[in-house]
């Protein structure tokens, strides 16, 4: 399987999650240890992220894969809240990531698994704006991922 880089449509500025969708799924992949996982990030057609099931197939054909994983963030959001605690004023903040993914057979050229998730996650403290990608990475889009890894393995099956 070849999971390739997603398209980022969330408008979030200064972070692109494209890239780091595809790399915390690959990794929700291969923790659960149901299939080996091909890096495709450096697969695009023509220079462009594949947002396409008939590109997905040319690629994956190319990475000698057996089905392909593409798909776009489709939102993602920071929020915050400030209650009032016992006389306290505590600030609450959530990250918010929606993602879709497409799982192509690369030898039917069957779209196998359609699946849209969304992740929330109380954020705590916001890390310093150079590591919000990490932070992304690492807490936010995996609680959409961790969702979306049943769905896949099953279509496999």
């Amino acid at each position: 399987m070849a999971v390739l880089e997603f398209d980022d449509r969330s408008g979030y500025p200064d972070v692109h999650l494209g890239e780091g969708a595809a790399r915390v799924l690959r990794s929700c992949l291969r923790e659960r240890g149901w299939v080996e996982v091909i890096d495709g990030h450096a697969a695009r057609v023509e220079g462009r992220i594949v947002t396409e099931a008939s590109e997905a197939v040319r690629v994956g054909a190319s990475l000698k894969a057996g089905f392909v994983v593409y798909g776009a963030v489709t939102g993602f959001a920071l929020r915050s809240e400030v209650r009032n605690v016992l006389g306290t004023r505590q600030k609450q903040t959530w990250a918010e990531c929606t993602v879709e993914v497409r799982m192509v057979d690369v030898t039917s050229w069957h779209v196998v698994a359609t699946q849209s998730a969304r992740g929330v996650v109380e954020a705590g403290s916001l890390p310093p704006r150079r590591e919000y990608e990490d932070a992304v990475e690492g807490r936010f889009l995996r609680a959409a991922m961790e969702k979306l890894v049943p769905g896949l393995t099953a279509a496999l099956r």
